[in-house]
């Protein structure tokens, strides 16, 4: 059976100094990030993780487990990794990045930063519908968060096809366990949304995930700001720290 393409390449940099590992939110794919390469400094590639059941893997059944969905992430990405890199993930994302560095810590890699976004820390355990819950209670938090346009939401058919995935990953969310390898040895970065409903003292709670320090920037905007009004500051934000890692380890 040829190998899943959990790996898009949409920023290739031969001899990169840096490795940018993006993870994306629940319901999403790996065009999450389409616009981030055209922004990213030349010394850093950027890889965008694509999950089962979405965009160039939609005839794949989503995976319910959250062990089994980061067993096979770790296993897809630790052959193709050159340290140093980094790992950025939003909302569900963050969770995923969380285990992810976690994953690859034990297999001797070592993320320089994990940047997670949009996301309580883990012992503050998001408000989300269950998997069971109905399609309407489902549709009523995509309408809340503000991340999906009307239009969608109002298409029976277009819902058909992304609640089964949304619903999967819900699952991976409430089923969150502290992975193992914790806590982990580099910086974390924490961005939030002023208006996502939970604020510093929420995220401040992911310093319990890190022996090294933790820095907390918030943005304009609710649960989706990375894609909407303050998209290009996130970026540049995100950018900037993952220089200033190559400055500082380039010192040494």
């Amino acid at each position: 059976m040829p190998e899943k393409p959990w790996i898009t390449r949409p920023r290739v940099v031969p001899g990169a100094a840096l490795r940018l590992i993006c993870i994306p939110y629940a319901g999403g794919g790996a065009s999450v990030f389409r616009t981030w390469p055209a922004a990213l400094p030349s010394s850093i590639e950027l890889w965008a993780i694509e999950l089962p059941g979405r965009e160039t893997r939609a005839k794949e059944a989503p995976l319910h487990s959250r062990r089994v969905l980061l067993q096979q992430m770790t296993d897809a990405i630790l052959p193709q990794l050159e340290p140093p890199f980094a790992i950025f993930g939003h909302s569900m994302g963050a969770l995923l990045a969380l285990g992810l560095a976690a994953g690859l810590r034990a297999q001797g890699q070592v993320a320089s930063r994990l940047i997670v976004s949009g996301c309580r820390a883990p012992q503050h355990r998001d408000r989300i519908p269950s998997a069971s819950a109905g399609d309407a209670e489902l549709v009523d938090d995509l309408r809340r968060q503000g991340g999906t346009a009307p239009e969608v939401l109002a298409d029976a058919e277009l819902l058909s096809l992304i609640l089964p995935t949304l619903r999967a990953d819900y699952r991976i969310c409430a089923s969150f366990q502290p992975p193992e390898a914790i806590p982990l040895p580099g910086p974390i970065t924490v961005l939030g949304g002023e208006d996502d409903g939970f604020g510093p003292e929420e995220m401040s709670g992911w310093q319990d995930w890190t022996s090294a320090d933790l820095a907390i920037t918030l943005f304009p905007g609710g649960h989706f700001f990375l894609t909407g009004v303050s998209a290009e500051a996130v970026q540049s934000h995100v950018f900037g720290e993952l220089l200033g890692d190559l400055d500082t380890a380039s010192a040494r």
